[in-house]
């Protein structure tokens, strides 16, 4: 996988060099935060209320999903939310 999503734990994992990290060092994206995006982290609040994500978690499913690509993680509780939110979804962890 060589271009990807992370969300803060993935970016953990790779800082502190845990299990997971081989998988998140080349997989860097970064890209502005504007108000397409916005809108649709908004989009996001109420299919994914069970879980609880904050608005980062939820920036960093609608960048995933806008952008075509994958989401690195270490939550396991987005494992199910991926598919239902047209976005892959890679807990680097098990």
């Amino acid at each position: 996988m060589s271009v990807a999503v992370l969300d803060a734990s993935a970016l953990l994992a790779l800082v502190q060099d845990e299990p997971g990290a081989d998988r998140v060092q080349d997989a860097l994206a970064v890209m502005p935060f504007d108000a397409t995006q916005a809108r649709d982290v908004a989009r996001l609040r109420q299919p994914t209320r069970h879980l609880k994500l904050s608005l980062g978690d939820r920036a960093c499913l609608a960048l995933g999903r806008t952008l075509g690509l994958p989401v690195l993680t270490t939550d396991r509780a987005w494992r199910g939310v991926g598919t239902r939110l047209k976005v892959r979804v890679a807990v680097i962890r098990l």
